[in-house]
Order: structure tokens, then C-alpha cells, then sequence
């Protein structure tokens, strides 16, 4: 079957696609373009953005389905209109963000040619690196006999941040300040690159970013101006979106999904839609929304369509899904599931639990709380886990897999993992203050009975008998009340936890918004600028108005005076013509 174009009839098969990715995003393969679906209205939009401008900006909050968006609704109809899309990230490689760009670029082009969807000549020889703007002006692409216009996309922008220093980072912006501007670049360069004309390359550029890295932009405005002139910020789905993404692709027939055609019943449906827009209104109070977070989406829908295919499921009941506690705990048990699956595949090594759940919890989060990208070798060496079982966490979602020059990097699926480790790593630590507390007071017990067992070789069991049970009765007293102590220290850290996290995410809201309102206000400023600047335009005219009255009086009084003189000359003439006539 060729997967360009899959057959989607007949019936279910054994490891067949899933209709719902889970954890991971939509890709750019006929499938999943078909599966996506609720945004319609974006897909359009983004589409006639990028086609209209040189530069757009694309970002989100973690979990709305930018990458998704990119993939599954945005290449295919760019390659429709004639654009060839390049999709690169800076993390690819282990040089420069420069380095990454190239890499990413003859990646792309390089399976598309192997797969005879294109031919392109490569940029002068040598694989032309003398700048973004001479590569680009210098690279073709075709399909037949159309030459294509390329399209740069880097995905996960943020990494330019994240991952590069100051000096690479800077060199990186003004190449792409340069390819943006459409200026050729000032610095002297070989004779074969001084040949080419100044006219700008034919490409367009798509950034693509995390919402919470969107001010990190301004390091980038005053070598492009235009950084902020084509926004499109992805939303989270409304209820309609969500409802379409939920029921549309389990009704698609084909053989190439892991389970039948099934319907959901509009009890399930709605309780599902209430359970992802559900809103935290303080006070321990929830309400219903209007939004709904596409990864929490997928994750609910992706243990559905297991029971589904369990169960044989025709349709989808509330009375199938359990009720709200049972989608929450699909999600807060999720890490901790997926954790046994990955013991149970290597029974052999009784301490790889306690190896991921070190390596996850503290090898994948910085102190701050972001994902962190880590190597291969490195994790093998410093945390004991081996390829086979990191390729394990792959396959059940706690991990993305990214493939470079030398070594693979892993790092969490997504943002949204991150919370979930965290309270699982403090719910943890609080059972071994409370198993530390049990054997501690079995110890007081033991050494209590030890006491007891001397004294009575002693002979004085009958003196130090009821001194001894009260020595033991308050050890275990003491022991009771320091592991309630423990316990209510861990349920106040687990408190404190969840108000810091709450604390971060309005402080990036707060940012987010402080940034609009900037934009806002600086839009507003030009405004007023062109107002003011108007207004005293009229001001001047104003002004000058009566004395162009006055001046064209004084001209038309001026040709008057000249038309006098023409006449009193021409009767002086005439005078004298007749008086030598006379003569």
C-alpha cells in the first residue's frame, strides 16, 4: 500500500494507526492529515498569512497543537499553492543554530528528492553556506517543470534560547535579519557570491514558538522590525472544534486504523466536553468553559479508543467512560502507567523503577520546571538506562526520540507531563518519610522488647515490667505522631507545589499580557503620531490659506497693472505711427 495514499477501506488490522496520537503531535502524512480535524477556520487563515507575508510568527501555550497545526494543516496546502516547505529546528544540531538551519534543509530536500517528489540543484558548489540570503538565492527547487518558492519553517523557535549562546545566537539573527529584509549581507565575501544580483530571494520564513518565550522576541526587533507584523497565535479548540476532532475521526472507515468505525452518544460526548473545558474558579470550585486543551483531548480520546478496541465498543457510552473521576485519574495516572509497562517489558532488573523515576524526575525537568534535552550516551552513563528501555518510554509516550548527527536526544513528549512527575516524585517521597517513620518505631518496639528480655534474665521483669510497656506505649506514641507530622508536611509541600505552579503559570499570563498591551500601546502611539501629525498639517495649512488669498489678489491686481501698461504703450504707438503718417 503506498502510504501517499492510503487505502482508508475495508476493515480494522492488527497495529494499525491510531485515530487519537496521544501525547504526540499530528504529522505531515496523508492519515493524519485526514484525522485532523476542528481546524478548518486556522488551516485557512494561516495558510493566506503565510502566503501574503515574507515573515510570520506563529506561537502558543504548551499543549494547544501548534506543531499539529504545522504539520498536518499547513504543508500539504503550501505544497498545493507552489511552495516548498522546509521544516527545521535549532536543536538539530550539536553546532551552531546556522549549522542546525543546514542540516534541517538538506535533511528535507534530500528525502523529498529520494522520493521523486522533487528535483533541485544543490546551492553552488560546496553546498553554498556563505550566508541564509546567498544559499536561498542560489537554491532551486522543482516539481515537473515548476520551480517552487521555498518556505523556512522553524519549528520549536524557543530553542534558539534555550540551547545557544550569546555569540552563535547573534550570528544566527542577523543571517535571518538579512533573509527576511530581503538586504544582501554587507560583510565581503568570496567572487562567486559577489556575482549574484541584490535582488531578494524568493523564500518566506515561519517562526514558530512556545506563548511563554514570545518576549524572549525582542532580542530579534531591532535587526528585524517586522517580527511582530504577521502574529497568528493558536488558540485552544472551542467546544464545536473539540466536538468535531472527538467524533469525526472515529467514524472514518479504512483498514489501515487499529480499531473499527465507532460512534459516541451524545452523553459521552458532552461529559468528555465538560470534563477538558472544566475551569478552576478558586475556592476548590470548578465551572464549565468554553476551551479545550487539544493534548488533554487526545490523551482522553487515546484511552477511549483502547477500550474500544478491548471491548469492541460500537458506540460510546458515559456509562463506558466511568464518569469525571475516572478521565481525571486517565490523566494524573498516566506517568505511573506507563512506567510499569516499561518494568513489566524487563523483569529482570528490579531496580530499573526506581532508575526512570530518578531519570524522569530530575534528569528530564530543570530546577525550574521546563523539559530538558538530553543525549543518549549521556543518560546511559550518568542514570543507568540503556537504548532499548529509552526506546521503550518512547513508544508509550513519556518520551520524543530526536535523531542527530552522533547520538539521539530524548526529552518529555510535552509541557503537560511535567506537573503530573512532579506530584508523583512528592507523593512518593512522602510513603518513604512514612515508611521511614514505621520502621523507626518497629525499631523503638524491638529495642523496647530487647530491654524487656534482659531485665527479665536480670530478674528484675517484676520491677521494670510496667516501666517498660509505658517506655514502649510513649515510643509508639512519639513514632504515631512524627509520621503523622511527615505526612501532613508532605500534603503542605504537595500545597505548596501546586499554589508555585499556579504562581508560574499567571506570571506567564501576566507576561503574555504585558507584551500585548506593549504592542497595543506602541500601536496605539503611532496612531496618535499620525493623528498629531495630521492634525498640525492642518494647522499649517490653516495658516497659510489667507495668504494664498492675498497672493493671488496682488498677482491678479499685478497682471491688471501690466494690462494698463500694454494699452497706454500700444496708444503711444499708435500716436506716433499716425503723426508720421501725417508728415
Amino acid at each position: 500500500m503506498d502510504d501517499s495514499k492510503p487505502d482508508l477501506a475495508g476493515g480494522p488490522r492488527a497495529g494499525g494507526v491510531s485515530r487519537y496520537p496521544g501525547v504526540h503531535p499530528f504529522d505531515d502524512g496523508e492519515i493524519h492529515r485526514r484525522l485532523f480535524r476542528g481546524r478548518d477556520r486556522e488551516k485557512y487563515e494561516l495558510l493566506q498569512l503565510v502566503v501574503a507575508e515574507r515573515l510570520v510568527l506563529v506561537f502558543a501555550r504548551s499543549g494547544i497543537g501548534k506543531t499539529s497545526l504545522l504539520n498536518a494543516g499547513l504543508l500539504e496546502p503550501l505544497r498545493d499553492e507552489g511552495y516548498f516547505p522546509l521544516v527545521v529546528r535549532l536543536g538539530a544540531s550539536t553546532g551552531s543554530p546556522l549549522d542546525s538551519v543546514y542540516e534541517g534543509i538538506r535533511t528535507a530536500v534530500d528525502a523529498a528528492s529520494a522520493q521523486r517528489q522533487i528535483e533541485y540543484e544543490p546551492p553552488q558548489t560546496g553546498w553554498n553556506r556563505a550566508s541564509l540570503w546567498h544559499f536561498f538565492k542560489t537554491l532551486e527547487i522543482w516539481r515537473g517543470d515548476r520551480l517552487l518558492s521555498p518556505v523556512l519553517l522553524i519549528d520549536q523557535f524557543e530553542e534558539l534560547f534555550t540551547l545557544h549562546d550569546p555569540e552563535p545566537r547573534k550570528a544566527f539573527i542577523d543571517e535571518l535579519a538579512d533573509l527576511v529584509r530581503g538586504t544582501r549581507p554587507r560583510r565581503p565575501l568570496d567572487g562567486t557570491a559577489t556575482k549574484l544580483s541584490d535582488t531578494p530571494p524568493e523564500v518566506k520564513v515561519v517562526l514558530a514558538l512556545r506563548e511563554d518565550f514570545y518576549a524572549n522576541l525582542e532580542e530579534l526587533r531591532d535587526r528585524i522590525p517586522s517580527i511582530y507584523k504577521a502574529p497568528f497565535r493558536v488558540k485552544p479548540l472551542s467546544r464545536e472544534q473539540a466536538r468535531r476532532a472527538i467524533v469525526e475521526p472515529a467514524a472514518l472507515q479504512g483498514e489501515v486504523f487499529a480499531t473499527p468505525a465507532f460512534a459516541w452518544s451524545d452523553d459521552a460526548l458532552e461529559l468528555v466536553l465538560d470534563f477538558l473545558s472544566r475551569q478552576h474558579l478558586g475556592g476548590g470550585k470548578t465551572g464549565v468553559g468554553k476551551e479545550v486543551e487539544p493534548f488533554q483531548l487526545q490523551l482522553i480520546c487515546h484511552h477511549v479508543e483502547e477500550k474500544v478496541r478491548r471491548e469492541r465498543l460500537a458506540t460510546v457510552t458515559a456509562a463506558d467512560l466511568g464518569g469525571a473521576d475516572a478521565l481525571k485519574s486517565v490523566l494524573s495516572s498516566f506517568y505511573e502507567q506507563s512506567l510499569c509497562k516499561v518494568c513489566a517489558r524487563f523483569p529482570d532488573d528490579p531496580q530499573l523503577r526506581e532508575r526512570l523515576e530518578r531519570l524522569c524526575e530530575y534528569g528530564f525537568i530543570t530546577a525550574k520546571g521546563r523539559r530538558l534535552l538530553r543525549e543518549e550516551s549521556t543518560i546511559k552513563q550518568d542514570d543507568g538506562v540503556p537504548p532499548e528501555v529509552l526506546q521503550e518510554l518512547v513508544q508509550q509516550r513519556v518520551l520524543r526520540k530526536e535523531p542527530r548527527v552522533g547520538d539521539n536526544y530524548y526529552e518529555l513528549t510535552h509541557d503537560t507531563l511535567i506537573e503530573p512527575i512532579q506530584l508523583s516524585r512528592q507523593a512518593r517521597e512522602a510513603r518513604k518519610i512514612a515508611d521511614a517513620r514505621r520502621v523507626a518505631r518497629k525499631r523503638v518496639v524491638l529495642a523496647g522488647v530487647a530491654m524487656l528480655a534482659m531485665l527479665a534474665a536480670l530478674g528484675g521483669w517484676a520491677l521494670w515490667e510496667r516501666a517498660a510497656v509505658q517506655r514502649v506505649a510513649e515510643a509508639k506514641r512519639q513514632a504515631i505522631a512524627a509520621q503523622q507530622k511527615a505526612e501532613q508536611q508532605a500534603e503542605q509541600a504537595t500545597r505548596e507545589t501546586q499554589r508555585a505552579l499556579a504562581a508560574e503559570r499567571q506570571a506567564v499570563e501576566e507576561r503574555q499580557a504585558s507584551v500585548e498591551d506593549a504592542a497595543e500601546a506602541r500601536r496605539a502611539a503611532a496612531e496618535q503620531m499620525v493623528q498629531r501629525r495630521q492634525a498640525q498639517a492642518e494647522t499649517r495649512l490653516a495658516a497659510i490659506q489667507p495668504l494664498a488669498v492675498a497672493a493671488q489678489k496682488k498677482v491678479a491686481q499685478a497682471k491688471l497693472q501690466a494690462d494698463e501698461a500694454k494699452g497706454q504703450a500700444y496708444e503711444q504707438q499708435a500716436e506716433q505711427l499716425l503723426a508720421e503718417a501725417q508728415r
